[in-house]
């Protein structure tokens, strides 16, 4: 098999993983919509299952895509960027407190559409394997 073959199956082997990080998160949205004390109960329990999944296919993506000398500067700068990305959390804490009068709706709507928006990855991932396949088999 040719390095690139080899490239485009490690990848293919990334996309299963996504997707199912990404239906466990949107689950997890659509549960906290639900103001119910049960359901936020199962919400945490998803969370933890899900967090765990978000950081191994973090790796395994970045093990998978890059070069090995590349992997530790890309693992930590994705941690990195997560962190950052990660202290927007108390502006959507105090835009709940302040302006929505402790509503939490609104900012599970907007986690919501955001989730959405990154299941798009997964789904440029197989027209990428997809593409280079063809390309690779003409």
């Amino acid at each position: 098999m040719s390095p690139e073959k080899a490239h485009l199956k490690r990848l293919k082997d990334c996309i299963l993983p996504f997707t199912i990080t990404g239906i466990l998160a949107i689950i997890l949205c659509i549960i906290s919509l639900i103001p119910h004390l049960q359901l936020q109960i199962a919400s945490f329990v998803l969370y933890m299952v899900m967090r765990g999944f978000l950081y191994s296919n973090h790796g395994a993506y970045m093990g998978s895509a890059f070069p090995a000398s590349q992997f530790g500067t890309l693992y930590g700068f994705g941690i990195f960027i997560a962190g950052v990305v990660g202290t927007f959390q108390y502006a959507l804490f105090e835009m709940k407190s302040n302006l929505l009068d402790g509503d939490p709706l609104v900012v599970n709507i907007i986690l919501l559409v955001l989730v959405t928006i990154g299941n798009l990855h997964p789904l440029y991932l197989w027209y990428y394997c997809k593409r280079e396949t063809k390309r690779l088999s003409c």
